[in-house]
């Protein structure tokens, strides 16, 4: 209920009086006082039986929380320097299981593309990296060779094994679209306790009517258990 009343708070603001910039800043605070609150939640839900999948760990700032659970989490991060600090990160938290690939929708081997705000911005850069060479933020003269799993399949295997994951998050610059698209098309969200998903329209140039298609779908279907507001 407090996840419909908040999808519905973001969209009436989108279509209020206020001014571009105001809107945009208050809408940014709206989602991330609500993911602060998610967070929150798993932390004192969570515990050893339970398995989570990060799609994009960047650092570890979710994976680490969730590790302290003592829960499961499969964090996947490409990007061979934010790898280097997730691993610092989940260093004492044993039960995090760390992969240095890509989430996709094909097994394989692609170029990763650094962000174009990099060199400027250390921090906020390393957020950027992306498989989407269309991305408006993707540097093509700054990208790196790497490994793709099917994370459909991963999860698909997972929920086989383990009969539900309590936790999806999904952060992958763009690369969300066609995996949530795939997703979709499959009968596995209803075995996932919670799916969040940071949506990347304004990187997508020319998607805004699939992002729409998924917010719809999560907004017709409340079984399927997916946010679609994450920061």
């Amino acid at each position: 209920m407090i996840e419909r009343t908040t999808k519905t708070g973001l969209k009436r603001l989108m279509k209020s009086g206020l001014d571009v910039q105001m809107r945009r800043k208050v809408h940014r605070e709206m989602r991330s006082s609500y993911c602060s609150g998610i967070m929150m939640g798993l932390r004192a839900a969570l515990g050893p039986d339970d398995i989570c999948v990060d799609l994009g760990a960047n650092v570890g700032e979710v994976t680490a929380p969730l590790a302290e659970t003592g829960a499961t989490v499969h964090a996947f991060e490409p990007d061979p320097d934010n790898f280097a600090q997730l691993q610092s990160a989940c260093a004492q938290h044993p039960s995090a299981v760390l992969h240095q690939r890509a989430a996709g929708t094909q097994a394989g081997h692609l170029s990763l593309f650094r962000s174009t705000i990099l060199d400027k911005d250390a921090r906020k850069g390393s957020t950027g990296s992306t498989l989407i060479a269309t991305n408006t933020v993707a540097n093509a003269e700054n990208s790196v060779e790497v490994e793709v799993i099917d994370a459909v399949a991963f999860v698909r295997t997972l929920i086989a094994d383990h009969g539900r994951i309590a936790f999806l998050k999904m952060d992958i610059e763009g690369a969300e679209l066609e995996l949530m698209e795939h997703l979709l098309d499959t009968d596995l969200l209803p075995h996932v306790g919670l799916t969040v998903v940071e949506t990347h329209r304004w990187l997508m140039p020319g998607q805004s009517k699939r992002y729409e298609e998924i917010e719809r779908v999560a907004d017709a279907q409340p079984e399927l258990n997916l946010f679609a507001y994450w920061t």
